[in-house]
């Protein structure tokens, strides 16, 4: 099993990937005075969020680190805007930093199962995912539709505003199965 670089050890000196709570199960240990617990997830998380500055401007060639107890991955968005990066299995959060040209964005990052893309509130995460602002409410709200829209517009699709099959296909598509 990797170690990734987790300085962290459990109470009989193991490092995280070899203590035997970490095989089974996942571990905890405080950092900064907060108890953190990381559950073991089967295979590393796959990032892929679309940055854009306030004005609606792509990050576009920007580098970018993501940071939970040390860098866990850095590189450069693509020409579109997007940080494509693996971060290690388990990781409960992380920051991701990306120097904009005209100052450095910073987005917390919380690792959580998503809901399922039938789902209002799944569909909200997804359209978040993928850089078109919504809250995450779970309701059917004009700014849900607004960014179903602008999803719609940017990916060819008839501008309904409503979550329809041909939009959960493209959003399935963009984001990968899940």
């Amino acid at each position: 099993m990797a170690d990734y670089g987790m300085r962290a050890r459990d109470k009989a000196g193991n490092t995280l990937a070899e203590a035997k709570e970490w095989a089974e199960k996942g571990f905890k240990f405080k950092l900064d005075g907060i108890d953190v617990k990381v559950a073991r997830t089967p295979g590393p998380i796959q990032l892929h969020i679309l940055m854009k500055d306030e004005e609606g401007n792509l990050h576009a060639g920007r580098p970018f680190e993501v940071r939970y107890a040390g860098v866990l991955a850095k590189g450069v968005t693509t020409k579109d805007g997007y940080v494509d990066a693996e971060i290690p299995p388990g990781t409960p959060e992380a920051d991701l930093v990306v120097e904009g040209e005209h100052g450095v964005e910073t987005v917390k990052l919380v690792f959580e199962k998503p809901e399922p893309l039938d789902t209002i509130q799944g569909l909200q995460q997804a359209l978040l995912m993928l850089g078109y602002f919504c809250d995450d409410t779970g309701k059917l709200d004009d700014e849900t539709k607004n960014a179903i829209k602008e999803l719609q517009a940017h990916e060819g699709l008839t501008e309904t505003g409503e979550p329809d099959d041909a939009l959960r296909k493209k959003m399935k598509e963009l984001l990968g199965a899940r």
